[in-house]
């Protein structure tokens, strides 16, 4: 029997091939130079290096408290060998990422009332930065596959990105701020997140990802800020636009020491994967890596964004 990195090479080297006959690429095409001297990469090294120190001491001040910083770590060791494949434009907004990271870690053991807020929230930060680096990934995921290097690293940041707890953690947090009742003659944001992944765990042999799991996604999330909105203590109008919306939110229910970079890469995020993941995807079928790599990169936004929302300030 295959181990389970055995069957996701397979699936990668599948998806390449496949992607490979599309667009008319040779098995032997010689890929992009990967950039591993530059002062924008290595400035980005130092800064996610930072990150993990600053983790490493937060688990050997807090103990217990501190156990989800190691997704800190993890996210650190796996996005180092990533570093390279990322362009030099999109390393300031990943580094701006990063140092959040870092503040947001340190703020844990040198705050230790808000130690077990703070690792939460860093957690979430780092899969604000799986977000952000799935979107700049995954054009280059074909053109990179021929480099072994690249097939080795994406594989492994793909697994430590989406642990296996990651779900149920959103599921906790959905529960923390009552997005699991449903508003009336609707789904709850909890029921249609479930409908979400369950489509993606068990699927429908003719099912389309999109009609049966990213549309809920997508109609879950969409839920979840609607309700956030009321949630407000000050209620002001924001238009239909989800990004405002967001920044609407973050601007009222945001913890203290989350700051308005993170609030805006939400909103930043959001647009992008609404628009390009669970929406413009129903134009084509995809593969199941796809597939996967969509819901992961929504649920790692979903995420983020509860972790970094205070609950003692909604409207009671």
């Amino acid at each position: 029997m295959l181990n389970m990195k055995s069957w996701i090479q397979n699936i990668f080297e599948l998806t390449r091939r496949s992607f490979a006959r599309i667009f008319h690429i040779p098995s032997s095409a010689t890929p992009p130079v990967a950039i591993n001297n530059h002062p924008a990469t290595d400035q980005l090294r130092s800064i996610i290096g930072t990150a993990k120190e600053q983790a490493e001491n937060a688990q050997a001040t807090l103990g217990v408290i501190g156990a989800r910083i190691q997704n800190v770590i993890d996210g650190a060791n796996a996005t180092l060998p990533l570093i390279p494949y990322i362009n030099t434009e999109n390393i300031e907004e990943i580094a701006v990422l990063w140092s959040e990271v870092a503040r947001q870690t340190e703020h844990s053991y040198r705050w230790l009332e808000e130690a077990y807020s703070s690792t939460d929230s860093a957690s979430g930060t780092v899969s604000l930065t799986s977000t952000t680096i799935s979107g700049i990934i995954a054009p280059k995921i074909v053109p990179y596959s021929v480099d072994p290097a690249f097939q080795g690293a994406w594989i492994h940041y793909v697994e430590v990105a989406n642990r296996p707890t990651l779900k149920d953690e959103v599921i906790s947090l959905i529960r923390t701020f009552h997005l699991d009742i449903a508003p009336t003659g609707k789904k709850s944001s909890m029921e249609l997140f479930q409908i979400a992944h369950q489509a993606f765990e068990s699927p429908i042999s003719a099912g389309n990802p999109v009609i049966t799991s990213l549309v809920p996604m997508r109609e879950g999330i969409e839920s979840a800020l609607d309700e956030l909105l009321k949630l407000r203590p000050k209620q002001e109008a924001t238009g239909a636009s989800h990004s405002k919306k967001i920044l609407s939110i973050g601007a009222q229910l945001k913890k203290d020491f989350i700051s308005d970079v993170v609030v805006q890469e939400w909103a930043d995020q959001w647009h992008d994967i609404s628009d390009k993941d669970l929406s413009a995807s129903k134009r084509y079928q995809m593969t199941r890596e796809e597939w996967s790599r969509k819901l992961n990169r929504a649920t790692h936004l979903f995420h983020s964004l509860l972790t970094g929302l205070d609950p003692t300030k909604i409207r009671k």
